[in-house]
């Protein structure tokens, strides 16, 4: 597409010496259970690519996926042979790696990938070493160069990994965010987060929001209840939430869900049903303490009647889950109600288990 380079890469440099990629099949905590079981001293990598989203905007999403699988091959040349890769997102993986060549495998993946970028870009792009957006009335932007972004923790800070998931997913989430401050593809172990946090009042706005952000992960996370009949997006929705370090179930049902709200009592529920006025307004009546949020997501519907239906966040789709992450943890530290419309009385259902609501269900339905 652009410059070339002579760290291109070519599918035989790694054929044979690894297991496939993951990109399904099996959740987060059960792939790093498995691991840390297997494995006496371990680092591991939470990796990723910081301006990827704009590169897609701007070559389209053909380029994204040949840059991600340039980023793929990489990985699994320079990491050890018994490394299988777990793909947690768009552009984000875990790996791992040993104490002994964790930082020097850190150090040559992100070094590399400073020189095998710029073939998925046009000459003149990586030339400058940015992108120029426009917008609208002229005005203009500068966009960097995908950036990759290494979080690293190690086990010599847990003693019993198995069942300390959630707090080792938030060094590997924090650790990664302080890695996508700097101006460059680098990496940030959990032993220069813990200096950084010692040195915070000296750190920048944006190591600031990362070093906050990794202490507010540390608190005990709200469950969190999925209602996504899409198995893709419930996967994703999954692995970003796990990672983040909230205890997460899934259905795709809302038999299911009125039964795992009963039993199971979670703090948020994420919910992606049809028809989304009827069933946001069910979903509402199942959750019994007024601060319990009701997140829902939609393609095409009104973002006032569903707030009026009951639903304390409305995120149109498709979204960044990174974005919808940020407003669930807003909501859960504030408190405060996303709904800006009057008290809204829930009403109730001749409820048929095993299907969604229906507008027959409803006396006076709302037309979607």
């Amino acid at each position: 597409m652009g410059a070339s380079s002579s760290d291109d890469f070519d599918d035989t440099s790694v054929a044979g010496r690894h297991e496939p990629i993951r990109l399904g099949g099996i959740n987060l905590t059960s792939y790093l259970a498995r691991e840390f079981d297997s494995r006496q001293e371990w680092v591991l990598m939470y990796i990723d690519l910081r301006y990827f989203r704009a590169y897609n905007q701007f070559y389209g999403f053909v380029a994204g996926e040949q840059m991600l699988k340039a980023m793929q091959l990489l990985l699994l040349a320079e990491l050890p042979d018994n490394c299988q890769l777990f793909r947690a997102g768009g552009d984000e993986y875990l790996a791992f790696s040993t104490p002994d060549r964790g930082p020097q495998d850190a150090a040559r993946i992100c070094e590399r990938w400073k020189h095998i970028r710029g073939q998925f870009y046009h000459e003149q792009d990586a030339r400058r070493g940015f992108l120029v957006g426009s917008g609208r009335r002229g005005i203009g932007c500068r966009c960097p160069l995908v950036r990759l972004c290494v979080g690293m923790v190690s086990s010599d800070r847990y003693s019993n990994p198995s069942q300390q998931i959630a707090d080792i997913c938030s060094a590997a989430v924090a650790t990664n965010s302080l890695a996508r401050c700097q101006r460059q593809s680098t990496y940030v172990t959990e032993e220069q987060l813990i200096r950084a946090l010692d040195q915070q009042d000296d750190a920048s706005p944006a190591q600031q929001t990362a070093l906050t952000m990794w202490l507010h992960a540390r608190a005990p996370k709200g469950k969190v209840l999925g209602v996504i009949p899409d198995a893709a997006l419930a996967y994703l929705l999954q692995v970003r939430l796990e990672l983040e370090g909230y205890p997460v179930r899934l259905t795709s049902t809302a038999r299911e869900a009125a039964h795992l709200i009963e039993q199971w009592n979670p703090e948020v529920v994420v919910a992606d049903p049809n028809p989304v006025l009827d069933s946001c307004r069910f979903l509402r009546t199942l959750l019994p303490e007024p601060d319990m949020l009701l997140v829902m997501l939609a393609s095409e519907s009104d973002r006032s009647a569903v707030l009026e239906a009951g639903a304390d966040l409305y995120v149109p789709k498709p979204f960044d889950v990174r974005d919808l992450l940020y407003w669930i943890e807003r909501l859960r530290q504030s408190h405060l109600k996303a709904v800006d419309a009057t008290p809204y009385s829930a009403r109730p259902y001749a409820f048929t288990p095993g299907s969604w609501p229906s507008h027959k269900d409803n006396a006076n339905p709302i037309k979607d």
